[in-house]
């Protein structure tokens, strides 16, 4: 998403880092957190229907996932698994609206300087894009109104399945693993490579963003300043690509 339409983020409200309980409760009780949050924007985004609202609710959603995505092993993945997707098919309900946004956002960027005669198509064109981007702005709202946010995590409630492991141990094991492959994968690109292997790399540096944004006082706070600094500039390149 560009610059235009998300303003710097703001850090997550992080988990409690000063504790040591045991991992599958504190990942349930943050990714629960950020639904309630999430619950907050999407009455917003259906009162008022606006870009900062629908943005929000996708983070908080997403922030929501980093929690989860951290359980592996330590939740029971029968469990975990649907929960997973039911958090992933709540975000990639909005997926074309954020996409329709960025492009209206963007749009008079683009075509800036073009000579005057072609001005009229250009209103033509512009109009058909926020025509679209109504339409599945109604659409969404549709799919919206009846997706109990709150209950996304229900079947979850209880189910550990490593119960000595702590939140401090899963974080850096995560941090750990999405870094690594972070690495794997910058090395394995080229000028040439496909668009896909360029957005996967951004898909992935966003996940290890977000986790350190979340779960950041495991760690220096100068260092996870820095990290996610350069995550956060990655993206922007990477987007506009």
């Amino acid at each position: 998403m560009t610059q235009s339409i998300n303003e710097k983020r703001k850090p997550g409200h992080p988990a409690n880092c000063d504790s040591d309980e045991n991992a599958a409760e504190e990942l349930q009780a943050v990714a629960c957190k950020f639904l309630g949050e999430a619950d907050k924007w999407k009455t917003a985004f259906l009162k008022n229907g606006g870009v900062e609202e629908l943005h929000r609710y996708r983070v908080s959603v997403r922030r929501a996932r980093v929690a989860m995505g951290a359980g592996k092993g330590v939740i029971v993945a029968e469990l975990l698994g649907p929960c997973r997707k039911a958090l992933a098919d709540a975000m990639r309900s909005s997926n074309r609206l954020r996409d329709l946004d960025v492009k209206c956002a963007v749009f008079p960027r683009i075509v800036k300087g073009l000579p005057k005669s072609l001005e009229p198509g250009v209103n033509v064109l512009l109009g058909l894009l926020r025509s679209e981007r109504d339409i599945e702005e109604a659409r969404v709202r549709g799919e919206l109104e009846t997706l109990e946010v709150s209950r996304l995590l229900d079947g979850v409630g209880g189910a550990v399945c490593s119960s000595g492991v702590t939140l401090r141990e899963v974080v850096r094991k995560r941090v750990v693993k999405l870094a690594r492959g972070i690495v794997r994968l910058s090395d394995r690109l080229r000028p040439s490579s496909a668009e896909s292997k360029w957005h996967e790399i951004r898909i992935e540096g966003k996940k290890l963003r977000y986790l350190l944004e979340v779960f950041g006082g495991f760690f220096p706070k100068r260092t996870v300043n820095r990290v996610v600094g350069s995550l956060e500039r990655l993206q922007a390149v990477l987007g506009e690509l």
